[in-house]
């Protein structure tokens, strides 16, 4: 299933923005890396809850059904093909 993105890469924290944000690893909260991110919604004063977006394509059966491909990946300008994380475990709240 592909998912067509409405928002763009963008300064505003909106409901389907994508936007680029530092996410810790859930393995090791002390590294992590840029990556972008889909905004869900806001859920107090600056703290968004988000998808996050990966280029690395579904592998395992899991990942094929908790991944979805950005259709407008490049009118969202991402670099690359994109899909969204959308495992409940994979939404993150960050703060603003």
């Amino acid at each position: 299933m592909n998912l067509i993105v409405i928002g763009t890469m963008t300064d505003k924290y909106n409901y389907g923005n994508i936007h680029d944000a530092y996410i810790a690893f859930q393995d090791d909260p002390t590294s992590g890396k840029q990556r972008p991110i889909l905004i869900l919604k806001k859920r107090e004063e600056f703290q968004y809850l988000i998808y996050q977006i990966t280029t690395s394509e579904p592998e395992t059966p899991f990942q094929q059904r908790t991944r979805y491909e950005l259709e407008d990946w490049k009118i969202a300008n991402l670099d690359k093909k994109s899909f969204i994380k959308i495992y409940p475990e994979d939404a993150r709240v960050i703060t603003d």
